[in-house]
């Protein structure tokens, strides 16, 4: 199993439940909230984190769990992953190329 840093969560996007009508929003993860501890166990812990949408008029508080579940239904199937663009690219890139990173493109 992946160990997964809560603050790599901070930042990342998901598509919130379908409303009735089947509508579903943006959300952006802006910050943890709070560790809550397990009862039944001590070591456990539970991670909340707070997530709006683009312009700051709805959001939700989901625990680490929730999202991941969200993150990894997004992601896609058989590790395909999806984007929304491509911000910037380099190459192709020789082996000598300074910023070669293992592959003749960098995205």
């Amino acid at each position: 199993m992946a160990v997964i840093d809560p603050n790599d969560i901070i930042g990342r996007t998901y598509f919130s439940t379908p409303e009735e009508d089947g509508t579903r929003m943006r959300l952006q993860i802006v910050e943890a909230i709070d560790n809550i501890e397990l009862s039944i166990n001590q070591e456990d812990l539970i991670i909340r984190f707070r997530a709006e949408n683009a312009d700051g008029t709805y959001e939700e508080v989901q625990t680490i769990n929730q999202i991941l579940e969200k993150i990894e239904e997004q992601d896609g199937e058989d590790n395909i992953w999806k984007f929304r663009s491509i911000d910037v690219h380099q190459g192709p890139l020789k082996h000598s190329y300074p910023n070669y990173k293992g592959s003749s493109w960098n995205v």
